[in-house]
């Protein structure tokens, strides 16, 4: 089956190291990315990255109506989108690691969220790996908005067979071989269905929580 979040940590701390509580108020140790996996998963992880900053983008555009945003604010709103310890990056916690036939690894998109564990922070950590590659590109795309979501999901990561990607540097890029899991490689923990599923909205105003926004995170599958 699918290997997703750990169970252990109940809450979810950022790209930059902060600490989860348990149950009982002690300190859990947190999660920490399997460097080794996240090849494994980056094709995977960008194509996830850029539709997700498009939608940031896209969410921005429309809070704003009349007034276009500008490059500077289109950085600024797609930054933190691969920490999973701000609302931000929340939706990498719906992201499973699911081992395949032929020792290859899928992310997957779950119908809920999960507690973000190892394979969470391993996305996350293929996440800002992309956006450290083309942080400053992806937001200057963004603003010209002359492409779909999925041409630019093409034109960051590549396909296989096709054009690179401005992402062909990275260790498992899309318009490389895809990369094997080594045979003895272990199956990653079992996806687990956080406590919470109702993230607090980075931008919906205090007492507005359960509004538009919280809504489109249960709807259509946002990758």
């Amino acid at each position: 089956g699918g290997a997703g979040g750990m169970g252990g940590a109940g809450g979810m701390g950022g790209a930059g190291g902060m600490g989860a509580m348990g149950m009982g108020g002690a300190s859990q140790p947190e999660p920490e990315p399997e460097p080794a996996d996240i090849p494994l998963i980056q094709c995977a992880a960008c194509k996830a990255t850029v539709r997700r900053a498009y939608r940031v983008a896209d969410e921005l555009r429309t809070r704003q109506k009349t007034l276009r945003p500008t490059e500077e604010q289109l950085a600024t709103a797609i930054s933190p989108i691969c920490d999973t310890g701000v609302s931000a990056g929340d939706w990498l916690s719906w992201y499973d690691m699911q081992e395949q036939p032929g020792r290859s690894v899928a992310l997957k998109r779950m119908p809920v969220r999960g507690e973000c564990g190892v394979e969470c922070r391993t996305a996350a950590a293929a996440c800002q790996r992309v956006l450290d590659a083309v942080d400053v590109e992806l937001a200057e795309a963004l603003f010209r908005n002359d492409r779909t979501s999925k041409q630019l999901e093409e034109h960051v990561c590549g396909s296989a067979g096709g054009a690179e990607g401005t992402t062909h540097e990275l260790e498992g890029a899309c318009s490389k071989p895809t990369p094997l899991a080594p045979e003895d490689r272990p199956d990653g923990p079992p996806f687990i269905r956080a406590a919470y599923t109702q993230p607090v909205s980075r931008t919906a105003p205090a007492g507005k929580k359960k509004g538009k926004k919280g809504r489109v995170k249960k709807g259509k599958a946002e990758l």
